[in-house]
């Protein structure tokens, strides 16, 4: 039995608080990163004149669009192709980037936000209200802002299918598009995670108040 008078050992070494801060370090750079992706995708089309890439529904699977001005890519059995921003409508083109640059900018919220957490942790204090909040931005981020990208860029590659499919002359492309559940699901396990967060820091609380 321990004696009172004795100090616990501590819950984190140094080596364990190393590595915390060298993957908190990581995470923040990754941030950064993504930061400067999401810049770039949002001006790269209009500024370097970058093609735009649009995923596509094809009705038979493969379909020849190397006739269409404004494409660079012809679509040989794959569902993606590339058109460039200043041949196609204004509207769906900055549908299609601001989805892109977003998608760039939701990780770069939850890689910092991993990395805040990873060193509230460090510091010994890992369940924490602000953990909680942080839970919740990152979640919503993920769910909201994943909800925003499938309906936006959705819309945005519907018309660029419409498009191509009028300089076709024939009904190529399905003028639709699906919707990948994913991003939003893990929105919300991560607000699920942030809530038990909230329980732990809670129950930590409850338990100083009985020493």
């Amino acid at each position: 039995m321990r004696d009172a008078r004795t100090p616990a050992p501590p819950a984190l070494t140094g080596s364990d608080r190393i590595a915390l801060w060298a993957v908190a370090g990581i995470s923040f750079v990754v941030a950064a990163a993504w930061v400067v992706v999401a810049i770039t995708r949002a001006v790269a089309p209009y500024v370097f004149s970058q093609p735009v890439g649009a995923e596509l529904l094809p009705l038979d699977g493969r379909t020849d669009t190397r006739s269409v001005d404004g494409v660079t890519n012809s679509l040989a059995g794959a569902e993606t192709v590339s058109v460039s921003a200043d041949a196609f409508s204004a509207g769906p083109i900055a549908q299609i980037v601001a989805t892109s640059a977003l998608e760039a900018l939701i990780i770069s919220v939850v890689a910092a936000i991993l990395g805040i957490t990873i060193v509230r942790i460090g510091q010994g204090r890992p369940f924490q209200r602000l953990l909680y909040r942080l839970g919740i931005t990152a979640g919503g981020a993920m769910a909201i802002g994943g909800l925003i990208v499938e309906l936006l860029g959705g819309g945005g590659r519907m018309a660029i299918a419409s498009e191509i499919n009028a300089r076709l002359g024939d009904e190529r492309f399905i003028t639709g598009f699906t919707i990948d559940p994913a991003l939003i699901a893990m929105g919300f396990a991560v607000i699920a995670l942030a809530t038990v967060f909230l329980l732990g820091e809670r129950l930590q609380r409850d338990t100083e108040g009985l020493v």
